[in-house]
This record gives C-alpha cells, structure tokens and sequence, in this order.
C-alpha cells in the first residue's frame, strides 16, 4: 500500500464485471465502482496492516483520502473504532486532519466520540487525546462543528445514544487528556498564544 489510496488504482481491465461501468463516468466514480463490486463479491472492507496495526480506513484518512474514506464507511457495519498501535481510532485522525464530511460520517455510522489515545511512546506524548481535543489542538473549526452537531442530533433523538455494547454516543465535552486539559482549556490556551504572537 505505501500510502497509496487502493480507490485511486489505475483501473486496467474495464470489461473485469458483467456490465461496464466506465462509460461515461469520472474516473473517480468508476473507481469507487469497482471497490463496490470488489465489496459486493466479498473483499474484507476494512483490513488491518501489520506493523503499524492500521486499518485500511486509517491508511485512506492519513492519505487525506477523504471521499474514499467517506464511500468505505459507509459499506462498515463493524470496525469503526479500531485503534491502530499508536491507540488512534478513524475518528481521531479524521478530527486531526480536518476532514469534517468523514467526521459526520464515522459519527453516524457509530463511531464513538469519547474514546481516548493510549499512553504515548515518549515521557513528552500528552495521551488520553479525545477525538474533540485533536480537533481543538489542530484548529479545525469545521469538524468541532460536525461533533456539536451530532451531539446535538443525538439529545434530540435522532441519533442513537449508545452502540451495541451499550456505549454511549454522545460526545464528552468534558474529557480530560494527560495533562488535565479539556478542549475548551485547550481553545482558549490557543486564543491566548495566537494573541501573545500577534503582540510579539
């Protein structure tokens, strides 16, 4: 893979199905074809990649791969929440890149909102990480936005509160990562440091 998107992969033999998709169609939508058909016929959706334990839908995210990722969700019914080695979920590296659409996606399908980061490799890792703090931490104001959002969907009801295991579905505004920090004291150290940088 080598951080190549699978869903970008020249497409050489068009006349692989039953009936051609390919005419006609942008080149990306005749891909995303093909992986359905590829789905369709029973591919495993989701792999794991040893070594770094990630996901195909982590390789898709890291890419900024966002439709791709967006499209292979949707055909999840399992492995939303899988953290790779470095105990990050697809959510928590959506919320780290900025990809909002992918954010609304993962949270509808069930991703959980509330899962934390594993203890860091390095005495200096700030871990315990809430998909939200990332967000915060990378100023991504479009994907703070979508977990308000689905937070408010899910008090409103229309949005399940818990998955299957009985965990819930709402978001934690309140989730503390290694360092005591809330997104909130996270958003306003932020405020305070781009204001000392504009003084300085």
């Amino acid at each position: 893979m080598n951080g190549s998107n699978p869903f970008d992969t020249p497409v050489t033999n068009k006349g692989a199905f039953t009936e051609d998709p390919v005419e006609g169609k942008p080149e990306s939508i005749v891909e995303r074809g093909f992986a359905a058909k590829l789905l369709e016929k029973g591919c495993q959706p989701n792999p794991v990649y040893s070594g770094s334990g990630d996901s195909l839908l982590h390789i898709l995210i890291q890419g900024w791969f966002e439709e791709s990722a967006v499209f292979l969700v949707s055909h999840l019914t399992t492995d939303l929440n899988h953290t790779n080695e470095a105990g990050l979920t697809a959510l928590h590296l959506a919320c780290a890149n900025g990809l909002a659409k992918l954010v609304a996606a993962l949270l509808e399908r069930g991703a959980r909102p509330n899962v934390q980061t594993a203890y860091g490799d390095h005495d200096d890792t700030v871990y315990r990480q809430s998909p939200l703090h990332m967000a915060v931490q990378n100023n991504h104001e479009s994907v703070v936005t979508a977990i308000l959002d689905h937070k408010k969907m899910v008090e409103k009801g229309e949005l399940p509160d818990t998955d299957r295991s009985n965990v819930t579905l709402l978001p934690n505004l309140n989730l503390k990562n290694s360092e005591g920090d809330t997104p909130l004291s996270l958003a306003l150290f932020e405020v305070s440091c781009a204001a000392d940088r504009r003084r300085g």
